[in-house]
C-alpha cells in the first residue's frame, strides 16, 4: 500500500501511474497488460497515463484508494478500470470524480463509486456503471451519481440500479447523465418483455417531483416492465416500472435524469437477453 502525507482530510496528495510497457505481444497477436492491484491510502488525486506499445490492445488496472477525490485518465491505449473501494471516505456530495475525457483510447470501465464520470473521447461503454454495492459503497438518502459520457456512441447500464440504493434511499438517489443524446443507449433490467411508451407522460396539475415519479409509474410493470418518459424542472427523466402497484417504487423501479430537455419521442427500445436498450436516434 502506497500512503500519502495528507490522509483523507487533505486534498493535495497525488499518485501517478504510467502505462508504456513492452511486451511479448505482436500486430497479430496483441497482449493485455494488467497491472493487477494498486493499493493507495490518504491520496485525493491519482492520475492514469494509459500509453499505447507496439503489440498492446488494452491496459487493465485495479484501483484500491478510500480517500480519492479525483481520478483522471489520459492516453491513447484503452483501458479497463476496476475499483475495490475508490473514494468511500466520502458521504453526501463528495466521492470520487473520475476525469477520461483525454482518454482517446476509451475508458469501458466499472466506474461504480464515482460521483462524476467524464468517459473520454473514446466513446466506449460505462458498463455496469450504477451497481455501487458491487464494490461495497450504497448511495443512500438523496445521494447521486453524474456521468458525463463525452463523444461517440455511448452504453450506460443502468439495470444494476434495481434495489440497491439502501436503508432510507429516495427517489432523489439517481444517476444523472449530463450529455445523453443521438446514439447514446441506456441499458434496462429486463422484467419479461419490456414495452417504452414513446409519448411523454403528462404531468398537468402534478405539483412535485414525487407525483410525477408515481405518475410515470403508474402502470402495471410487474410481469413486462414499462419504460416511460416525462419533462420536470426543465430536465428529462426516464423511469422503468418493475412491479405491479401504480406508484413509483424505489425498491424495483429504476429512474434516470437526463440534463436539459431530451426528446425521446423517437428512441428506439431493443431487447438484448436479460436487457433492453433504450437508444435515442
Amino acid at each position: 500500500t502506497i500512503r500519502g502525507g495528507a490522509g483523507a482530510g487533505g486534498t493535495a496528495d497525488s499518485y501517478s501511474i504510467a502505462f508504456n510497457a513492452a511486451t511479448a505481444g505482436t500486430a497479430t497477436a496483441p497482449a493485455t497488460v494488467d497491472a493487477s492491484t494498486v493499493s493507495l491510502a490518504g491520496i485525493e488525486n491519482v492520475n492514469i497515463a494509459s500509453g499505447s506499445a507496439g503489440g498492446v490492445n488494452a491496459n487493465v488496472i485495479n484501483l484500491i484508494d478510500a480517500d480519492a477525490r479525483t481520478l483522471t485518465v489520459t492516453g491513447s491505449q484503452a483501458i479497463t478500470l476496476g475499483f475495490a473501494g475508490f473514494g468511500t471516505t466520502g458521504t453526501g456530495t463528495n466521492g470520487a470524480t473520475i476525469d477520461a475525457s483525454a482518454a482517446s483510447g476509451g475508458v469501458p470501465s466499472q466506474a461504480s463509486l464515482a460521483r462524476t464520470v467524464d468517459n473520454g473521447v473514446g466513446g466506449s461503454a460505462i458498463s455496469s456503471a450504477l451497481a455501487p454495492t458491487r464494490y461495497g459503497r450504497a448511495l443512500n438518502g438523496s445521494q447521486q451519481v453524474t456521468l458525463t459520457t463525452g463523444g461517440g456512441k455511448d452504453v450506460i447500464d443502468v439495470s444494476g440500479t434495481v434495489g440497491i440504493y439502501g436503508a432510507g434511499a429516495t427517489a432523489a438517489a439517481h444517476v444523472t447523465i449530463t450529455d445523453f443524446s443521438t446514439t447514446d443507449t441506456l441499458k434496462f433490467a429486463n422484467t419479461g418483455t419490456e414495452t417504452f411508451t414513446s409519448t411523454k407522460v403528462d404531468l398537468t396539475g402534478v405539483n412535485d417531483f414525487t407525483a410525477a415519479l408515481n405518475a410515470a409509474a403508474a402502470g402495471n410493470g410487474g410481469g413486462n416492465g414499462i419504460i416511460t418518459w416525462f419533462q420536470y424542472g426543465g430536465n428529462t427523466y426516464i423511469v422503468e416500472d418493475r412491479d405491479a402497484g401504480n406508484t413509483f417504487n424505489v425498491a424495483t423501479d429504476i429512474v434516470v435524469k437526463l440534463t436539459g430537455a431530451v426528446d425521446l419521442s423517437t428512441a428506439v427500445l431493443s431487447a438484448f437477453g436479460r436487457r433492453s436498450s433504450l437508444t435515442l436516434v
